[in-house]
Formats: C-alpha cells, structure tokens, sequence
C-alpha cells in the first residue's frame, strides 16, 4: 500500500504541510514547467503559454500549457468535465497508455462534494477539512480531495501526505488497483455503490521510479466514512480541489529535474488558522 508518496506531497507538521524536497545537490529546480491537465480547468487564452516541458507527463490532448485554470463551481460540473475528457481519450485510443517504468501503481483521486463533507466534519469522522491560506476553505468551498497522511512507522516514504494506492498485483489493471488500495487504506468499498470511477489520468514517474496512473473517482456512499488502516495511515483530511487548479494563496509547487529530461512535482500546502 501506500501509492501517492513519490508524486509530490509533504509531511504534516504543527500547522502546516512540510514539502517531500529532493536532498539538497540531487536534484535541480526545472526551468521548464510541466503541463498542467487541463481536463478539470477551463483553459484562459490570455494566459497560456508554452512550457516546452519534455518531462515524465507525456504528450497528450489532455495536457496544455497554461499559468492558470477555471477551478469547477460543483461536483456536478468536475464529473460532466472528466466525462468528456476520458471520452475523448478512449476514442483517440489513449486509454491505455505505454507506463513510464516496469515497476507499476496506481492512485485514487477520491473528490469529495461539499454534501458529503459537511456531514463528515457533523460526524464524529476522524477526518479533518483543510483551510489554505488565501483559499475558500471550509466544507462549504466546493469539491474536496480525500488524502492520506503515511504512517510514520512505515519503511519508505513515511509521514509523508499521499493519495490512497500502491503496486499493481500482477494482472491487474490500474483501476482494480487502485480500488483495491483505497479499500485496504482507508476502508473505502470498492463498488458501485460507494465510488464512482470518473476518469483515469495519464502515467507520471515517481521519484522511486515507479510508473504511476491516477485514476478518478467520485465518492457516493451516503455512509461511507474514512476509516484510516493504522498500519499504513496514520490520518484522512480534506483538500479544497480549487487549490490544486489555482496556485496562489495557499497552494504553490516547484517542477524538479532528478534525471535528464525527467522531472516530479512538488507540491506546497499552507494551512490557514
């Protein structure tokens, strides 16, 4: 288990979100930004620009160079959005991309509706909702990301905030994977009934080098509450989804270079009082 560590993240700190940086003299800052998947955000044509980026996010249509996006009013609107793009990436055959690496995993992106989340910041869930600074923040503020923060007894990539994955089994496909995971981590049902599998994104290189594809899905369940798996888990919180499409404020990022022409993301949270 464990599968979002090695694409960006941090550990958790007092009051804040300490970034997972490369050792110092490892790596070195891009100077070339990645694209941004511009599957969730409305592209603003004054602001594009071109990043020129050979790095570990390959090519597609679903990838365009901008500085910002339209963060979606609802979770209505994310699903319609994620439903045109991944039916434009199956009927371009791009469903099933060549991975990066022959070591595979595979991440649930679980979105979480204001709905849901008022209910469990009601509820005596354990999950907390995170406020970033300069952000709407709050249960109220729209479509949330469930994340995970690793245990911090575990070997690799301990206390580190992560998504909900790990190593695909051998014949198993990336969604089944990542279904299996969220189910083992935090206890989430791997049926349709619970979740709601919108989308899957394509392939990034890990720092560990591991080939991983986020797959999409849209918590249902009316009943379903995060119950962390304490030998992987130590906690479950809620990240406004606007913060990952709007850097600013509370959210911001730095692109690495660890190989020639490879590169990782990583990303910064602030969290506010």
């Amino acid at each position: 288990g464990g599968g979002g560590g090695g694409g960006g993240g941090g550990s958790r700190s007092a009051g804040s979100f300490i970034p997972n940086e490369p050792p110092s003299g490892w790596w070195k800052e891009s100077s070339t930004p990645l694209r941004h998947p511009a599957c969730l955000g409305a592209l603003s044509s004054d602001e594009t620009r071109d990043s020129g980026s050979s790095g570990v996010v390959q090519d597609s249509a679903a990838f365009a160079p901008t500085t910002r996006m339209t963060p979606p009013a609802s979770i209505e609107e994310v699903c319609e959005r994620l439903a045109r793009y991944w039916d434009g990436e199956c009927g371009a055959g791009r469903s099933t991309p060549e991975t990066l690496a022959p070591r595979q995993a595979s991440v649930l992106v679980p979105l979480v509706s204001s709905q849901i989340a008022m209910e469990w910041a009601q509820s005596s869930s354990s999950t907390t909702v995170v406020r970033l600074e300069g952000g709407s923040g709050g249960v109220d503020g729209g479509v949330h990301v469930l994340l995970c923060t690793r245990s911090t007894t575990l070997s690799s990539h301990a206390g580190e905030v992560c998504l909900p994955g790990g190593k695909n089994e051998p014949g198993e496909s990336d969604r089944e994977a990542a279904l299996r995971e969220a189910h083992e981590e935090v206890g989430l049902p791997p049926d349709a009934a619970a979740v709601a599998v919108l989308a899957q994104l394509p392939p990034f290189l890990s720092k560990g080098m591991v080939s991983v594809r986020p797959v999409v899905a849209r918590i249902i369940s009316q009943d379903f509450t995060p119950t962390p798996n304490a030998d992987e888990v130590d906690a479950t919180f809620l990240c406004p989804l606007e913060g990952f499409l709007s850097p600013g404020g509370g959210y911001s990022y730095k692109d690495w270079e660890f190989m020639p022409g490879r590169h990782i993301r990583v990303h910064y949270f602030q969290r506010g009082p």
